[in-house]
């Protein structure tokens, strides 16, 4: 396959956009993730950056399971794939994304 059918697939395109994100936050959390192993309560600050509250990462939080309280507990055994899904719901939360498409955007047959 040359590629040729995802020039214009706006669907291909919010892909991209979502995993770069995705992958610049992730790498730059993860850079710092042994300070957060050793007092979990920074997890907030690595996510300031963004221009967010802490009110958005401590949601994020909860949709990956984790109160408040069990930051300390929880957090300190997180792998990456742990961080990958806070990363993925912090995105989902503080960055959402809504498409407006248009003809020009459908292919022509």
């Amino acid at each position: 396959e040359d590629g040729d059918d995802d020039i214009g697939n706006a669907s291909t395109d919010i892909k991209w956009v979502r995993e770069e994100l995705h992958r610049w936050i992730f790498n730059n959390v993860w850079a710092k993730f042994d300070r957060v192993r050793k007092k979990p309560e920074r997890i907030y600050s690595m996510f300031t950056g963004y221009s967010c509250t802490a009110f958005t990462v401590h949601r994020a939080l909860q949709r990956c399971g984790i109160s408040g309280k069990d930051i300390a507990s929880k957090i300190p055994g997180w792998e990456r794939k742990d961080l990958h899904q806070l990363v993925a719901h912090f995105l989902r939360i503080r960055f959402p994304l809504l498409l407006a498409l248009n003809k020009a955007d459908t292919k022509v047959i």
